[in-house]
């Protein structure tokens, strides 16, 4: 049988022209061609149909169209065929078919019937279009389509759509007509500066000449009017995009008129807060270095009574005489933690690259005695190199270690200063075999003049751990505390990496 679609030429005629013309289109047009039986049976197929259904004309020519159909558009098909049976052709209709691989596809038909030169139907010719890459991304901009639409009328900013070429405001969605107070009427046609809350700003025809030159404009802040006469402060973003070969703009605008009020009041507050800390500040030092003046007359005097009456009174008087004395030096001790604590922020050096080994060394010689008398054993690691006041440092150091030495348990302190790397930061601690803590007092113990133990048991004003924590904050890190009662404590605080080990 022959296989190719053609119809037969007669030579050396201007019909055998036609004829050769006719059956080069079909052989390279990319729509499937076929020519059927008024019964369904294929007499002729294309080169288009074989690469749009995967057969090819030896495969399927002689065979039923049946194959091509999906089961539940047989009925289709036999109302098609009725109808060109009658003589009617049926033109440009959707419907589904299958390759050869069983893939469904998306055609479009055209059919139409053939006659013989009485009129009698001898035959079906159809042509089938592969759409389902259009049809793909036809759903897909009509899904795109929906979803923006959802989002344009549920968004909780207000959105206006502009036309890039004359600034005309093409859409406004509910938010922004609830933002603004106007209707969509009142919207729509307008060129952006025409609008009733964009007339008071006088560079409205500025801005959308920049929109026009940008494909993305920012404005954090801009203050539009309400129909009502509110305010809003609005930021305004809008990026360019083209559809249906036109150019638009949109514009985002969000309220952040409450976002305003609370950064102003915020900011008012930072204000407020560095002032009373300043105030503070000064108050703690003034008062310190005040108190000491009358503190040192009456702890002259009564070292003097101490000295010349001391053991010419009777035992009570002796008694009373000793614990204003120890109460004079304890308060001399705290009035000098407070002044130091105060003088934090003020007395406070630049970072500079700072050795932690070498401050630990300071350190350890400021606390000899201590260390010495307690039989004291510090180890350590390699410590690394870092940004920091060496001064306030070897206070961090030295106020641990001192507590290190200070909560010991039945044996000799043992302590192991470590250094660990990592996120960006160097992790320091100094860890005791001391009498530990419970977990509830974790926090506490960082406060100022918060202490767990009275001053029989062990000797303190309760400032130490305070100004590491105040120090620590002021280089950017962080300080805690990790312990069990019995099983020692480790202390714990980061630095920011600015450098790694010496």
């Amino acid at each position: 049988m022959n296989t190719s679609f053609h119809r037969p030429l007669v030579r050396g005629s201007v019909a055998s022209d036609a004829e050769a013309q006719f059956a080069a289109l079909i052989e390279f047009s990319g729509d499937a061609i076929i020519s059927t039986t008024p019964e369904g049976i294929i007499t002729r197929w294309s080169a288009g149909a074989e690469r749009i259904f995967g057969y090819s004309a030896l495969e399927i020519v002689g065979k039923s169209v049946l194959p091509l159909i999906p089961s539940d558009r047989i009925h289709e098909e036999e109302q098609i065929l009725a109808r060109v049976r009658r003589g009617d052709g049926v033109n440009e209709f959707e419907t589904t078919r299958l390759r050869k691989d069983q893939t469904a596809i998306t055609v479009w038909i055209s059919i139409a019937p053939i006659k013989d030169g009485r009129g009698q139907l001898i035959g079906i010719s159809k042509v089938a279009r592969d759409i389902t890459v259009r049809k793909r991304e036809e759903e897909a901009l009509r899904l795109s389509e929906a979803r923006y639409r959802r989002l344009f009328e549920t968004a909780q900013d207000g959105i206006l759509i502009l036309d890039a070429t004359t600034g005309q405001v093409v859409d406004a969605n509910p938010f922004m007509r609830v933002l603004l107070g106007y209707s969509l009427e009142e919207f729509a046609g307008k060129k952006l500066w025409e609008v009733g809350p964009f007339k008071g700003i006088e560079a409205s025809k500025t801005i959308f000449a920049e929109l026009q030159l940008k494909d993305s404009v920012r404005y954090e802040s801009l203050t539009l009017e309400r129909k009502d006469g509110g305010r809003v402060e609005a930021e305004f973003i809008s990026n360019a995009y083209v559809a249906a070969e036109r150019r638009f703009i949109q514009c985002n605008i969000r309220d952040i008129t409450e976002r305003r009020r609370l950064e102003i009041l915020a900011e008012g507050r930072i204000v407020e807060l560095a002032r009373s800390n300043d105030e503070l500040a000064q108050f703690g030092y003034v008062a310190s270095h005040d108190l000491q003046e009358p503190l040192r007359a009456v702890a002259s005097c009564v070292q003097l009574l101490q000295k010349r009456y001391g053991g010419q009174l009777d035992a009570r008087a002796d008694e009373f005489i000793a614990h204003a004395v120890a109460g004079i030096k304890r308060m001399e001790t705290l009035i000098k933690d407070l002044l130091a604590y105060s003088r934090l922020g003020s007395q406070a050096q630049p970072l500079v690259q700072t050795n932690c080994a070498a401050v630990l060394a300071n350190a350890l010689a400021n606390l000899t005695v201590a260390i010495t008398e307690s039989g004291a054993v510090v180890t350590h690691e390699a410590l690394p190199v870092v940004d920091a006041d060496p001064t306030q440092l070897v206070q961090v150091f030295q106020n641990l270690l001192s507590n290190a030495v200070k909560f010991r348990g039945t044996g000799a302190p043992a302590i192991h200063v470590g250094a660990v790397h990592g996120a960006g930061e160097w992790t320091l601690s100094v860890a005791d075999n001391g009498i530990g803590m419970e977990p509830q007092y974790f926090t506490r113990i960082f406060e100022v003049f918060q202490r767990l133990h009275t001053r029989r048991e062990y000797h303190g004003t309760g400032i130490g751990l305070a100004i590491c924590k105040k120090i620590i904050e002021r280089h950017g890190g962080r300080i805690w505390v990790e312990s069990q009662p019995g099983a020692g404590s480790v202390f714990r605080f980061t630095l920011p990496e600015r450098s790694s080990l010496p």
